[in-house]
């Protein structure tokens, strides 16, 4: 339905320490690694009476002190982990399954018009 897609790796990078050295390697051990996700964008879809349209849905880690987030924003978490927990299968098909409603309650709103 779409001309292209593509899945990409989000690094966002920054410091909370102002005094922080610039020359300072990124990773997430010297703190410096805020965020890491994945971007899915279907591009192009052009089919029938539909006004042309592209799809960008993120599904971004929040990397705080002791935790990390999961969800689709800043704002929205999914699910909420110890650095050292495992996840559960029911884990990954709470995360996959909400960020596939998404893109599709997204797709079913373009479509509509």
């Amino acid at each position: 339905m779409f001309e292209n897609f593509v899945l990409e790796r989000q690094l966002y990078t920054w410091t909370k320490d102002p005094a922080s050295d610039n020359n300072k390697e990124i990773s997430i051990e010297n703190g410096n690694v805020q965020q890491l996700g994945l971007r899915l964008r279907l591009e192009g879809f052009n089919k029938g009476n539909v006004e042309p349209f592209d799809i960008r849905k993120d599904l971004l880690f929040k990397l705080e002190h002791n935790h990390y987030t999961v969800g689709p924003n800043n704002d929205t978490h999914w699910l909420e982990k110890d650095y050292l927990q495992r996840w559960t299968t029911s884990e990954y098909e709470i995360v996959a399954g909400n960020w596939s409603d998404e893109l599709v309650d997204e797709i079913t709103d373009k479509l509509k018009g």
